[in-house]
């Protein structure tokens, strides 16, 4: 016999299964199925030889959008790093002032390409960087963040398919290096000759 359904529609449906239950407790032997009987559901199709498997990243390789967000991040600080040493004076410190404006083009330029992956707007989380009271100390370390602005950016234009995106990261990289360059042409100026 075909078991009859009953419409989630009825008013009274709480009381229809409370005295259900209760005149037939092994409620799979009447002729009224309290809900509705579950249809056998197919397997999944397997996937067709030919279509590769997508590749799993690598739990060590951060994703674009993480190495975006973190270049973003470096970029806003960079760029106070830099504004913060011109102002200390000297002979580096009209570089330093043009590099604190690359370093805010960056951020303008990573910001844009955050936006058109995501659609959302980036909110820089700048920690304000203590800089060494030495300048000779405080430019090895731009020198050293600039190497490392370099490898992210690199790393970076490695992860990601889209040729404009890997031309503007590979374009940050040369910067990077650039920066690195011109800050140990300040440090030179710096030594004094024997």
């Amino acid at each position: 016999m075909d078991e009859l359904l009953l419409p989630d529609q009825l008013p009274d449906r709480e009381t229809f299964e409370r005295v259900w239950a209760r005149v037939m407790p092994d409620c799979s032997a009447g002729p009224i199925a309290l809900t509705p009987p579950q249809e056998p559901q197919e397997p999944p199709a397997p996937a067709p030889a030919s279509a590769p498997a997508p590749a799993a990243p690598s739990p060590s390789t951060p994703s674009v959008q993480v190495l975006l967000e973190r270049l973003m991040d470096k970029a806003a600080a960079r760029a106070a790093a830099f504004q913060a040493l011109s102002r200390r004076g000297g002979t580096g410190s009209r570089p330093l002032s043009a590099m604190a404006a690359d370093c805010r083009k960056d951020f303008r330029q990573l910001s844009t390409v955050h936006f058109l992956l995501t659609g959302t707007r980036f909110q820089p989380n700048v920690v304000p960087s203590s800089l060494s009271p030495h300048t000779s100390l405080a430019l090895r370390e731009r020198y050293l963040d600039s190497l490392e602005w370099q490898h992210l950016c690199e790393q970076a234009a490695a992860l990601h398919a889209d040729p404009v995106l890997t031309d503007l990261f590979s374009t940050l990289a040369q910067e990077g290096r650039g920066h690195a360059k011109a800050i140990r042409s300040i440090l030179e100026q710096m030594c004094p000759a024997p």
